[in-house]
């Protein structure tokens, strides 16, 4: 009879388990969901796509002034590449089958067979202004499309949300159920086992007592694998999040190759041959860096299996700061960057690719965070026994009360939340610059701008294994 009921509640407990874990996966399968979801990516994709668009119409549709024809030409052929760039994105494989899959898989693909017709009506052997204004019709069927994709996104994301939402609340109330069925089967099963206490009552003791002399060995030994876990788990995490931002870095160089291979292939056959080279010459240094990102990911994963991430190396920190500046030009090239760079060497031992991420991302933060006409001052000098490299914008700051999360993993300010990022960036800077016994400082003021300082010791440094 005892044994029965002990059967009895055991299975009970098995189900309710089953239940209460089964409850637990679904919550961490939407939670999950919620955590990659891309809709709101799609959707900054799209009205991207919309608003270049526009600022293109404002250049062909207003009045053509003769001693600006020049200039307006100019910055409607920018405005055009950036709409191709954007119309090209979305029609991108992942970002293709999420149109797909909410119906405007069509529509996006008819947005870029659109482009490619006028790229192929504006572009003689240079931009054609007025062929771009006589266009109009085709830029406002181009303009409605947009506007189509732009509003089915946003419909299939809060019908996304919704779902999930829906889903989360079914799963908490099985939770529930299952949480209050192990309560009270445990319950009666507490009532049994109290009867038995009495005669575990000695062999409780003995273990309390093996226990204790068992809690100074155990301690000691914690201790140094805790030690050792902090190194080798701190390495790893500064590993994987530069993997997820090097991701992100690989489709700059591959969208410049992009981009400047599709212009050669419509060269005019009569095009000066400078105007090639430079057009071969961008190919070349944005393969350059992807080869430099591809191959340091690949060594970085060969040398995580043997608890090794940092390569340090002597270099001139000026160097460093000229190549980050070149990559951002080629990605902003209306952004003004003032650079200063220092008149002597400025000599440290570092992991060149990880440091120049670094600098990559202060200056990339501050072109994301300021607006389009300000500009950026990159300054880069010696103070005291360390060099140093400031990044200053005039952008919208960062809140008071939010300056000590800034850091943070993921963390992003309130008022950068319309704007795409992971909250990788900084995070990933300190934890790299902690690595070479550097720091980075700011100073901010809300509404008028940011000024971030790379401090690194100017004799190098070895890098934690």
């Amino acid at each position: 009879m005892r044994r029965s009921r002990i059967t009895l509640a055991t299975l009970t407990i098995a189900a309710f388990s089953g239940l209460f874990i089964y409850a637990v996966i679904q919550l961490l399968i939407s939670e999950r969901q919620a955590r990659t979801q891309m809709g709101e990516t799609h959707l900054w994709a799209a009205t991207e796509a919309q608003s270049e668009l526009q600022k293109l119409l404002i250049l062909t549709t207003g009045p053509m002034d003769p001693l600006e024809f020049r200039a307006d030409a100019q910055a409607a052929s920018l405005r055009f590449e950036l709409l191709y760039s954007r119309v090209a994105l979305l029609n991108d494989g992942p970002q293709l089958g999420y149109f797909d899959g909410i119906g405007q898989g069509d529509t996006v693909r008819a947005t870029l067979e659109l482009m490619q017709d006028l790229d192929h009506r504006l572009y003689g052997p240079a931009f054609s202004l007025a062929a771009a204004r006589a266009a109009g019709a085709r830029f406002g069927d181009l303009s409605d499309m947009l506007r189509e994709v732009v509003v089915a996104t946003m419909l299939s994301e809060r019908t996304r949300r919704a779902e999930r939402l829906d889903r989360v609340r079914r799963t908490t109330f099985v939770l529930s159920v299952a949480v209050l069925g192990m309560f009270a089967t445990g319950a009666l099963m507490a009532s049994q086992l109290v009867r038995n206490i009495r005669s575990l009552d000695d062999e409780q003791q003995r273990l309390v007592r093996h226990q204790a002399r068992l809690e100074d060995t155990i301690a000691l030994r914690t201790a140094e694998i805790r030690d050792a876990l902090a190194v080798e788990r701190r390495a790893k995490e500064v590993y994987r999040s530069f993997v997820m931002m090097v991701s992100h870095q690989f489709r700059t160089p591959l969208s410049v190759i992009h981009m400047t291979s599709q212009r050669l292939t419509r060269a005019d056959p009569a095009r000066p041959p400078a105007d090639l080279d430079g057009k071969a010459f961008k190919i070349l240094n944005a393969a350059k860096r992807l080869e430099r990102l591809i191959s340091r990911v690949v060594v970085s994963a060969s040398l995580d299996a043997e608890g090794q991430f940092c390569m340090p190396e002597p270099v001139d920190l000026n160097d460093v700061v000229r190549n980050a500046l070149r990559q951002l030009r080629e990605t902003h090239p209306n952004r003004v960057f003032a650079c200063s760079l220092s008149a002597d060497p400025l000599p440290v031992e570092v992991d060149v690719i990880l440091v120049e991420q670094v600098t990559v991302n202060l200056m990339s933060n501050a072109a994301k965070y300021s607006p389009d006409d300000s500009r950026i001052d990159i300054r880069a000098m010696r103070a005291g026994d360390t060099a140093q490299v400031r990044v200053t914008d005039r952008g919208m700051g960062i809140p008071e009360a939010v300056r000590a999360s800034i850091f943070d993993k993921y963390y992003r300010a309130p008022n950068v939340q319309h704007l795409p990022g992971l909250g990788l960036g900084l995070h990933l800077a300190t934890e790299i610059l902690d690595l070479h016994d550097g720091r980075l400082d700011f100073t901010s003021t809300e509404g008028e701008g940011s000024v971030f300082t790379m401090i690194l010791p100017l004799r190098g440094s070895a890098c934690d294994d």
